[in-house]
């Protein structure tokens, strides 16, 4: 049916952590807003807990620490943002475009720099852009019956 209409469950904070962690490296599907924006809350408490958490050890530790949160979120922060641009018809490709970023800031080049810059404006507004309640073709396949 052409005109059936599909959109992924508005989650809360609970029910998006668990669904993001459940759905680990699970690229395929759709995902709401909510569920993206809760688990990217989610995320950065993890990593400010963390620095805090380690800084009360030591300086250093607090550190990585926060780099071992960010490494362990990185999987399924990838698969709940491929997931959150198949909501709005996009690859969830797209998202290695953000490497521009960290490469800009790394090689001090103020053009890559704003480049940069740009890129994670657009990423935010795609992520905060309404979901196409339509079927596309990044739907599950039990919701194509």
């Amino acid at each position: 049916m052409p005109n059936e209409k599909f959109s992924p469950p508005s989650r809360t904070f609970p029910e998006s952590i668990q669904s993001c962690l459940q759905k680990y490296a699970d690229f395929d599907g759709r995902a709401s807003r909510s569920e993206y924006w809760w688990f990217f809350l989610f995320g950065w408490l993890c990593q400010v807990g963390g620095f805090f958490l380690g800084g009360t050890i030591g300086v250093t530790s607090g550190f990585f620490l926060s780099i071992f949160t960010v490494v362990a979120l990185l999987l399924p922060t990838l698969a709940v943002g491929a997931r959150r641009l198949h909501d709005i018809n996009m690859s969830g490709w797209l998202q290695l475009s953000l490497i521009v970023y960290p490469l800009g800031l790394l090689s001090e080049s103020r053009g890559m720099i704003l480049l940069g810059l740009i890129i994670v404006i657009v990423f935010v507004v795609l992520f905060a852009a309404d979901g196409k309640p339509e079927k596309n073709r990044y739907d599950e396949p039990s919701t194509r019956q």
